[in-house]
């Protein structure tokens, strides 16, 4: 019975690949799937699962190829870009703002899974497998099976390939043209060589800014977005550039917060700035978004949500996350 009903729903996703979005979408609701608010599914996908659930502002573009497996799940502002391909019987997972870019290969075989943290991302061509060896077992021939995980804020670079039972940490750099396999350390820049690769501390390449420059940018990017400025393409939004602050948006006050010093907190107002203290964030009453973790608060406040929706569909495609 529940292979009959499977045929029938792989019949129905068929169907909707040649229907307009708005349709398909409803046939996949139609069908079960938790599909969120503004997803994207681009003409000519090839979707057909067991089970999926896309989250709000999802994407998966055009031509790509995603069949057979048991779970999909993409999670809120993630993205499967053009002419990847994920097959198996397995789980496929991207939470929250992952990227799996142009023309990957993703095999989830054998009832494993591919788990993208959040802020992830595979490279232009990455090849991931969770099982591995074409030769006969029986022989004697190595094969070896196993989950697949790239931690949150970690990224591959173009063409690499990722072996079965591979970790990546959190907060990883991988070069360009790297076989990985095995557990892959946290806070690692890691460059390959022919047959070894190089490793030292993620420090070593991440740029310690001022704050006084982050602030400079949160205030600038948040004032384009706001008065939909388009002029501002090649200047140092980490310095001041004289723009005109605006301090109300839609039906709220803005206010950016330096160094957690404000005087008095209001309702009606959205304080904005870089690790904001508990005593912002903990109040339940209170709207807020923070650079340092990408994260907003509250999702009930429509002003905010529209900021942070234009936070990301502008050029700098800022992935906030709405804490409820």
């Amino acid at each position: 019975m529940k292979s009959f009903k499977n045929i029938i729903k792989y019949i129905l996703q068929v169907i909707s690949t040649f229907t307009p979005l708005f349709i398909r979408k409803q046939i996949m609701r139609i069908i079960g799937f938790k599909i969120g608010k503004r997803v994207k599914i681009g003409m000519f996908s090839l979707i057909i699962v067991e089970n999926m659930e896309l989250d709000d502002d999802a994407c998966i573009d055009p031509f790509t190829i995603i069949v057979l497996l048991k779970k999909l799940k993409v999670g809120k502002k993630s993205r499967i870009a053009y002419f990847t391909k994920i097959y198996g019987k397995g789980t496929f997972i991207a939470e929250a703002r992952c990227l799996v870019s142009v023309q990957c290969l993703i095999e989830c075989m054998s009832e494993h899974k591919v788990i993208m943290k959040d802020y992830s991302c595979f490279g232009p061509r990455n090849t991931i497998y969770t099982h591995g060896g074409y030769l006969p077992d029986l022989q004697g021939y190595p094969s070896k099976k196993g989950d697949v995980e790239i931690g949150k804020y970690s990224w591959t670079g173009m063409c690499t390939s990722i072996l079965p039972g591979t970790k990546i940490g959190n907060n990883t750099i991988i070069a360009p043209g790297a076989v990985l396999t095995g557990k892959i350390a946290s806070n690692r820049f890691i460059r390959p060589y022919a047959y070894k690769h190089e490793e030292y501390p993620i420090e070593n390449k991440i740029i310690k800014r001022p704050y006084d420059e982050i602030m400079h940018f949160i205030e600038n990017v948040v004032s384009i977005v706001m008065m939909n400025k388009n002029k501002y393409q090649n200047v140092d939004l980490y310095k001041n550039i004289g723009l005109v602050k605006i301090d109300k948006y839609l039906n709220k006050y803005v206010v950016f917060v330096k160094n957690n010093e404000i005087s008095e907190i209001k309702k009606d107002t959205i304080y904005i700035g870089f690790d904001l203290c508990p005593k912002i964030k903990l109040k339940a009453d209170i709207s807020w978004i923070d650079f340092k973790d990408y994260s907003a608060y509250p999702e009930s406040n429509k002003t905010l949500n529209k900021l942070i929706h234009k936070l990301y569909k502008s050029k700098y495609c800022l992935r906030f996350i709405i804490i409820k």
